[in-house]
Parts: structure tokens; sequence; C-alpha cells
């Protein structure tokens, strides 16, 4: 805030010092141009007549002077009063800025807690829903996994793992589909009658865009069907049924007609069936 300068002691000053300077030469004027004739001694004569009373005058003027010096003193006064006054009136309006900002820091604290507390229940559901998608995952008796479109491990339960013999640290997500299958190929669990061969049909199934099934026979015996399922986004979702019997095939072919299904056996010999 700019402070008024107006109102200050000195024009006071110099106005009364002025005054009395003039008065003072008015007095010695009068007395150079009569002489002593125009000066008394008497209080009575100087009251009645235009003589003039050196002390009387000396006291106007000191009087003069005295009201300047006390005018001067109460300007400096009142000056200082504004100035502490205008002060006052910046720090209140700093005060009542700080407040305001105080109070909007206050609403937007409680926004973020509000959005804090949003989100820590929202990851609550999602800790929940993880549990139970983890808990319905491991329940399952038959494997599962998802692979994206690169080809990298999305997801899968603690089944497919079994079912393979594979090294857990396979079912972390991203692992390559081809580690997968050599992981499978190592423990000797192939279809066909060279692993090259098995490891070929594998990778190419991951580019198959209809919905099939494959019961192969595995080297050690066991019957798996692979129910295969791409997405749209691109990657796949694989079932693998280790319980699969021939009365499983044909339920399967029932429930999805005009699926393809093919056997393969662990002699390499296959055989593919459109549905009905």
């Amino acid at each position: 805030m700019i402070i008024d300068t107006t109102g200050h002691p000195r024009p006071i000053v110099i106005v009364g010092l002025a005054s009395a300077l003039g008065w003072a030469v008015l007095v010695l004027s009068a007395v150079a141009h009569d002489g002593t004739a125009a000066l008394t001694h008497d209080y009575r004569e100087y009251f009645n007549t235009p003589k003039i009373f050196f002390w009387a005058e000396g006291i106007k003027i000191m009087a003069f002077v005295a009201l300047t010096l006390i005018l001067a003193v109460a300007t400096r006064g009142a000056r200082q009063l504004l100035a502490r006054a205008a002060h006052t009136t910046d720090y209140a309006e700093a005060l009542e800025a700080s407040r305001c900002h105080l109070e909007e820091a206050t609403r937007a604290k409680e926004r973020a807690e509000t959005a804090a507390a949003e989100l820590d229940r929202h990851k609550a559901e999602l800790v929940e829903q993880n549990m139970r998608f983890d808990a319905a995952l491991g329940n399952m008796s038959m494997g599962l996994c998802m692979f994206d479109k690169d080809q990298r491990l999305v997801v899968c339960n603690s089944r497919y793992i079994e079912m393979y013999g594979l090294d857990p640290e396979l079912a972390k997500p991203g692992t390559p589909f081809r580690e997968i299958i050599e992981a499978r190929i190592k423990n000797n669990l192939w279809v066909g009658d060279k692993p090259e061969d098995y490891l070929r049909e594998r990778l190419s199934s991951a580019h198959e865009m209809q919905r099939n099934t494959k019961v192969q026979e595995l080297s050690d015996g066991r019957i798996i069907a692979v129910m295969h399922e791409p997405m749209q986004q691109g990657g796949w979702v694989a079932t693998h049924d280790a319980q699969a019997t021939a009365a499983t095939t044909a339920r399967s072919q029932d429930e999805r007609p005009g699926e393809p299904i093919t056997v393969r056996g662990a002699g390499g010999t296959s055989r593919s069936s459109g549905g009905r």
C-alpha cells in the first residue's frame, strides 16, 4: 500500500518560522522608521497606542515559534499514526489472505483424504477379488494358462505347473511360451515322433484364431485335452484337462458343437473331427 505523503510537518515549520521572522522584520522596520519615539516600556501605553513594547513583541514571536513547533510535532505524530494504521491494514489484509489460503489448503487436504480413502477402498476390493481369483485358480482340477499377443505368460494356476512338472520360476508373468514348451520336452512330456515337431506344432497353435480342442496322449501315457480359446485383443486362454477320456471328448463335442477336435497319440498319429 502507498502511504500518502501529504501532512508532512515541514510546511508548517516553514510557514511558522516565516511568520515569526516576518513579524520581527516589521517591528524592526517600525523602530528604524520612527526611532526611539516608537518605543514604550508601559503596558498600558502599549495597549492603547501604536507604540512598540519590545518585550511584548518578543513574546509574540516566541509564541509563533512555540505554536509552530507544537503543530509540527502534532502533525508528525498524526503522520506516524496514519502510517501505523496503514501497516495495520496491510497486516489485516495479509492475515485475511493467509486465512483464505489456510481454508483452501484444509479443503484440499479433505479432498485428498477422501480420494485416499476411496483408493484404499478400491485397493481392498481388488485385493479381495485377487484372493478369490487365486483361490478359484488354485482349486481348479484343470490346468489353466493365459498368454498375451507376444506369446508371453500372463497367468497360470498351480495345477498347470504340476501337470507338466515345471519349475515354479516359469510361472512368473512374462515367461515366453517357447520356454515353457521346451521345459515340457525336457521333462519328456511331449507328443509325436520328434520333440522338434511337437515344439513347432505348439508354437504354431499360438496363432490359431479358432476355438479348438486337442486331445493329446503324452509320452508318460496321460491323456490331456487342451482347449484353446483365442482372445480378441491377441493371445489366448487354454485349459488342460488331465482327466480327459473318450467320454470327455465326446461331451465337449456335445457342449461346443462345430468345434474342431484333434486327437494325437504318443506315436504321432492324429485324427481330427469337425464336430456336428
